[in-house]
């Protein structure tokens, strides 16, 4: 809890010789009913509560897709100045998320019943890329 919403909760009275506080009964039962919880807030206004949720965990699903080109298919820092160069990246980037997650849509569909303890596939699942 940060420093603003404390002292909503709790007044210190710095006139006095001795330490003296107050609690704010209101704002403590507010901040323990919020507590624990996500508040997400719109201003498209004809989604649904439930459509407002689902895109914000598909936000977050494309957030971790970048943290996987950061550390997982490790592209990346490279440094550019020109802009041609620039866009380039961000191009291989992009290709390259969306090459993982059709291999893992891929993957999860073929082989359900595979496990990090298990990692192995049926013949029939193999996934064949042309070299070019």
């Amino acid at each position: 809890m940060c420093d603003e919403h404390l002292t909503r909760i709790i007044q210190v009275d710095l006139k006095s010789e001795l330490f003296t506080y107050t609690i704010n009964e209101r704002s403590l039962t507010h901040a323990r009913m919020m507590d624990g919880k996500l508040l997400l807030v719109t201003n498209t206004k004809d989604l649904a509560p439930a459509e407002v949720v689902r895109h914000y965990k598909s936000l977050a699903d494309i957030e971790r897709g970048f943290r996987i080109l950061n550390s997982g298919i490790e592209i990346g820092p490279i440094y550019h100045r020109l802009p041609d160069r620039i866009r380039a990246h961000a191009t291989i980037c992009f290709i390259a998320l969306i090459l993982y997650r059709v291999m893992r849509t891929r993957l999860y569909a073929s082989a359900a019943g595979m496990s990090r303890k298990n990692p192995t596939f049926p013949p029939s699942s193999a996934i064949y890329f042309p070299v070019i």
